[in-house]
């Protein structure tokens, strides 16, 4: 029977998605292999002159909708001594705990593993949000026009997040780097309140998807506002 305790659901559920998760994930438990999958992640990103090469593989496998075979044919990974097919396999959906597409290599062990998953980084999500802002919830006004100045979907996310759901840059920010969620954890949380404030404020009339969020658009969002974030918030 499969039975694991919060503790190890939580050890076992670093989801990995930036390069910055992913050296996290090797200092977490240093050993042989992961220093290996270091040595080969680590030339791809040298060959692909220094991009974030796990986003990179992310981007091939979700957005390009490559299999494991096609993206090992990639130049940019077969010009390289990468990694097996097998061994890319288990370090992606095992260690890295990436979803599996639909009919693809998705199976009930992942399934019943990404259910566990979810709920526990809802539930840490939640909890570390409702500390924050119990003590420092500003009350603030949603306006349309100002809603309708942002030029990008993050940035109109974070402004209804900030207005009307009490999440502000700095409180994403402590989640960010303090208490290292991950992007994709972030994004998949913050979509969650996305859709609970929305659906209290149908008059807003604003449609999900226009601000539905992706780990790499936090990501990015991260890598040009961080020397900005520590300012006080608007």
């Amino acid at each position: 029977m499969w039975i694991e305790t919060r503790w190890e659901i939580r050890e076992e559920s670093t989801l990995v998605v930036s390069y910055q998760d992913f050296i996290v994930w090797v200092n977490e438990k240093p050993d042989r292999h992961r220093e290996a999958a270091k040595e080969k992640i680590e030339s791809l990103q040298r060959i692909i002159q220094w991009e974030d090469p796990i986003l990179f593989l992310h981007r091939l496998y979700y957005e390009e909708n490559k299999s494991l075979i096609e993206i090992l044919k990639v130049p940019e990974i077969s010009s390289i001594d990468f990694l097996s097919k097998a061994t890319l396999h288990r370090l992606l959906f095992e260690r890295f705990w990436w979803i599996p597409r639909e009919n693809t290599e998705r199976t009930k062990v992942h399934e019943r593993r990404l259910s566990d998953r979810v709920a526990w980084e809802i539930a840490e999500f939640e909890r570390h949000v409702s500390n924050l802002i119990g003590w420092r919830n500003i009350p603030r006004v949603f306006r349309m026009s100002e809603f309708k100045q942002k030029n990008y979907r993050i940035g109109k996310a974070l402004y209804i997040l900030k207005t009307l759901g009490g999440i502000d840059k700095k409180i994403l920010y402590k989640l960010s780097r303090e208490w290292w969620l991950s992007d994709a954890i972030l994004a998949k949380s913050l979509n969650k309140e996305l859709k609970n404030i929305l659906s209290r404020n149908p008059e807003l009339n604003i449609n999900f998807e226009d601000i539905e969020l992706y780990p790499q658009s936090i990501n990015r969002w991260f890598r040009y506002n961080t020397s900005n974030i520590e300012a006080n918030d608007e």
